[in-house]
């Protein structure tokens, strides 16, 4: 049986960098949506990997444009 590969979405919950937090996820993709929607209400800093992969929010924001991700209705 494998191990899980966690992906780790890193944000600041309502943009205060005194309360800094951590959201695991099992796919990239899974991640990367999770980012999304936390960007409307908190400041997400990057999502990471479990091979060191890091995003940072540039990145973040372009791909979740481009997939119509975290996109007010």
């Amino acid at each position: 049986m494998s191990e899980a590969q966690n992906w780790n979405v890193r944000y600041l919950q309502n943009g205060d960098p005194k309360i800094e937090r951590t959201r695991l996820l099992s796919s990239r993709h899974d991640a990367l949506v999770a980012a999304g929607a936390l960007g409307r209400r908190h400041v997400v800093q990057y999502v990471e990997g479990p091979n060191g992969e890091k995003l940072d929010s540039d990145w973040i924001m372009k791909w979740c444009a481009q997939n119509n991700i975290g996109q007010s209705d």
